[in-house]
């Protein structure tokens, strides 16, 4: 049996994904290395986000999942290391923003307000203390990256984060992305879904095509 790569961040080992009734992507392995940012690219109904979520376990896939070279057991631990963010963000409804994010502390709520600052939002703290339900598109986009900084993860999976911003605010969640990974780039990865192929230009050092079998 071949060894996994311990030099990859996430291996997905024989992986096979049912997309419905007589449709499926082809069985193959996805390796994802440090320092890359991975953008998936095919037409609409092509089973993009259904791969990421697969990767999540948010969807069923047949297949072995590793991270770091270890079989994933757990994939409540593997999702503290990988964060997702959904072209849909979800929080916890009635509290604060603050809270939803995880930002409970004060030093966690002052860098939780750095960052949507950075991410251009005019007030990050009266935000921040709002209920998230009354929070925008954008914002909750913009909540999600938070969320998933505040992490410290390893790996960012990302399902047209963008959809909900305008173009400013767009360069800044990428630029933001990209200082992310270049922090740590012997230690970190993003794999995002997009159907813009001018962001896909400037984010991705690599392209994986994803088609249905015929």
């Amino acid at each position: 049996m071949r060894a996994p790569s311990t030099s990859s961040l996430l291996e997905f080992r024989n992986w096979q994904v049912e997309i419905g009734p007589g449709a499926r992507l082809p069985v193959r392995d996805w390796l994802l290395a440090p320092g890359q940012c991975i953008a998936l690219r095919g037409g609409s109904g092509s089973g993009k986000s259904l791969l990421l979520r697969s990767f999540m376990g948010l969807e069923p896939a047949r297949g072995r999942r590793f991270h770091g070279g270890q079989e994933v057991i757990s994939l409540r631990s593997f999702r503290t290391k990988v964060q997702f963010i959904p072209q849909v963000p979800t929080f916890e409804p009635r509290m604060s923003a603050a809270e939803a994010i995880g930002a409970r502390t004060s030093a966690q709520q002052a860098r939780a307000a750095s960052e949507l600052e950075c991410l251009g939002v005019a007030d990050p703290t009266a935000l921040l203390a709002r209920t998230v339900d009354v929070a925008s598109g954008g914002e909750r986009a913009r909540l999600a990256l938070v969320r998933a900084l505040l992490m410290e993860p390893v790996v960012i999976v990302l399902d047209e984060p963008t959809a909900a911003l305008d173009p400013e605010n767009e360069r800044r969640f990428e630029m933001r992305l990209q200082e992310w990974l270049g922090e740590k780039p012997t230690q970190r990865a993003v794999i995002f879904t997009s159907h813009s192929q001018a962001q896909r230009v400037r984010l991705a050092s690599e392209e994986w095509e994803v088609s249905l079998l015929p």
